[in-house]
């Protein structure tokens, strides 16, 4: 099952120089708030964790996780490349 997103907003995201920070980016209101709960401040944040360590994470499930992964890619990162 796809996860849809609205990343008509890309001509806006920042270099890589200059990491997204995450509450610019629209997530669900779920994944939001785990990832305020976890600390993540930016885009290199979430990226610096695994997929398994993710899915430990209470309130986040696969479906956050295949959320996260598609807002990754388009910052050309996956799980565990910021480590």
């Amino acid at each position: 099952m796809a996860v849809w997103m609205d990343l008509s907003h890309q001509a806006q995201l920042r270099p890589p120089s200059m990491p997204q920070p995450v509450m610019e980016i629209p997530w669900s209101t779920r994944t939001t708030k785990a990832l305020i709960e976890e600390g993540c401040r930016t885009i290199y944040d979430i990226a610096s964790r695994t997929e398994q360590e993710w899915l430990r994470v209470p309130n986040i499930g696969r479906k956050s996780v295949n959320e996260m992964r598609e807002v990754l890619a388009t910052f050309g990162l996956n799980f565990g490349s910021a480590r």
